[in-house]
């Protein structure tokens, strides 16, 4: 599990596949992973009025979990990996 935080957003783009792919420009694990998904799912929920995009992603490497908020002007990244079957 690892955490990213972006300064400089002030709302998450309409573009919900461009937010990861942006996202995984620094991480070239997430960035195959993208690539090498044999399925992408995308959702959106609302915590303490909070927009949180879910990703998951399902390849390989077996699954990929992340979610995407702003807080505070802050673009952050968080994402679970499971290794093996799902």
């Amino acid at each position: 599990m690892y955490c990213a935080s972006l300064a400089g957003y002030s709302r998450l783009k309409e573009d919900r596949e461009a937010i990861i792919s942006d996202l995984s420009l620094s991480d070239y694990n997430l960035q195959d992973a993208i690539m090498g998904a044999d399925k992408m799912e995308i959702s959106e929920r609302q915590v303490n009025g909070e927009t949180f995009i879910d990703y998951s992603l399902y390849g390989y490497f077996g699954a990929i979990f992340a979610a995407v908020t702003i807080h505070t002007g802050r673009q952050g990244l968080t994402t679970h990996t499971l290794l093996g079957s799902t």
